[in-house]
C-alpha cells in the first residue's frame, strides 16, 4: 500500500503534535508497522468530555453589507439606495449535549412595509454541530434586524436566554442613505 498518514501524539503537557507521515511501497507478506501501547508507568491522557444535558441554540450575527451587484459579494456598507439587496449572514449552533430535533428561526427584516421572515423546519442540530445562514432582502428602510431560534421554545434547552441576536441597520429615505 502507498500513501500519506498524519499522527497525533498526545505529551503529558496536553499539547498535540502533529507529523505527517509518507509510508513507501510495502509487499503483502510485510506486516505493516504498529504503534507501540502506552509504556508501562505512565498514564494515557483522558479525552476531553462530551457536553453533556439538554440541547443549546445559540445565534451569533457574523456580518452585515450590501450585495455587490457585479461580484455578487457582500461589502459591509449601508444601503445608499431601497433597491439595494442587504444581506445578514448569522451562525446557528448548537452548544448543548443532546440533539436538538426539528426547529426553525424567525428574523424581522428592517424594511418597508416590516416583514417577518419565517424559516422552513430545520434539520436537527447534534451537540456541536452549527449551521450558516445568510437572509437577503430589499426596500431596507434602517432599524433593528433580530433573528431568534426556536422562539416557540419547541426545543428543550438548558439555556433559553442566548436564542436572540441583533443588529442595527442603516436604511434609505427617498434614496438618500441615513444612520450612517
Amino acid at each position: 500500500a502507498q500513501g500519506n498518514a498524519t499522527v497525533s501524539v498526545t505529551p503529558r503537557s496536553g499539547t498535540a503534535t502533529t507529523t505527517p507521515l509518507t509510508t513507501g511501497t510495502q509487499t503483502p507478506n510485510t506486516p505493516a508497522p504498529t504503534t507501540p501501547s502506552t509504556p508501562t508507568g505512565s498514564t494515557a491522557t483522558p479525552s476531553t468530555p462530551k457536553p453533556t444535558g439538554p440541547a443549546d441554540l445559540v445565534v451569533r450575527i457574523v456580518s452585515v453589507g450590501v450585495i455587490d451587484p457585479i461580484s455578487g459579494n457582500i461589502v459591509a456598507r449601508a444601503p445608499i439606495s431601497p433597491s439595494e439587496v442587504v444581506a445578514v449572514t448569522f451562525d446557528i449552533k448548537n452548544q448543548g449535549g443532546t440533539a436538538t430535533g426539528a426547529w426553525h428561526f424567525t428574523a424581522n427584516l428592517p424594511t418597508n412595509p416590516m416583514t417577518p421572515y419565517v424559516s422552513p423546519q430545520q434539520k436537527s442540530l447534534n451537540p456541536g454541530d452549527g449551521i450558516q445562514n445568510t437572509l437577503r432582502f430589499n426596500q431596507s428602510q434602517g432599524g433593528t434586524f433580530m433573528v431568534s431560534v426556536d422562539p416557540s421554545n419547541a426545543v428543550r434547552e438548558s439555556n433559553e436566554t442566548n436564542n436572540n441576536a441583533s443588529q442595527y441597520i442603516a436604511g434609505t429615505t427617498y434614496g438618500y442613505p441615513y444612520g450612517l
